[in-house]
């Protein structure tokens, strides 16, 4: 396989985001999106993780915390907060501890929730998705990208 220069896999990203704001355009609506990259306490997702919601398609609910550079700055302190933003869509990557889907749903009025009522919960694999670079600007933002779009074919 030929390696790519740093020109050539920035060509390619403006194409797949091109690519994938013409995909988006053709949405009804966009989902809204919970990131969760860990369980106890509760941590959104760090800001690239945010902006790659962003880029796929998605709106994520805590944009706001995501800017916090420490984990410490990105705690959702109480889970009912998520219960009220109500997302569409749940993603986790729990930084290499595997995801416990029981552990979730036994969260005291998460069965309220959209993305749990629809089984829109989707386990990412973290050294695709929670690693700056090529892996999360081109794997992992397809993976967001599809997953948001199949939710959109059926809202």
């Amino acid at each position: 396989m030929q390696k790519k220069n740093a020109e050539d896999l920035i060509l390619e990203f403006e194409k797949n985001v091109s690519n994938m704001s013409r995909s988006i355009d053709q949405w009804k609506k966009k989902p809204k999106v919970y990131f969760e990259e860990w369980d106890d306490p509760l941590i959104c997702g760090i800001h690239w993780i945010s902006e790659l919601i962003s880029l796929a398609g998605g709106i994520d609910i805590f944009a706001n915390f995501s800017k916090g550079r420490k984990a410490e700055n990105r705690l959702i302190k109480d889970s009912s907060l998520v219960i009220k933003e109500n997302p569409d869509i749940i993603l986790v990557s729990w930084c290499g501890k595997k995801f416990k889907i029981d552990k979730m749903l036994s969260r005291s009025g998460w069965s309220t929730i959209n993305a749990v009522k629809k089984n829109h919960i989707h386990e990412l694999d973290s050294s695709i998705i929670l690693q700056p670079g090529p892996a999360s600007l081109f794997d992992g933002m397809k993976i967001l990208h599809d997953i948001f779009k199949n939710w959109s074919l059926k809202c």
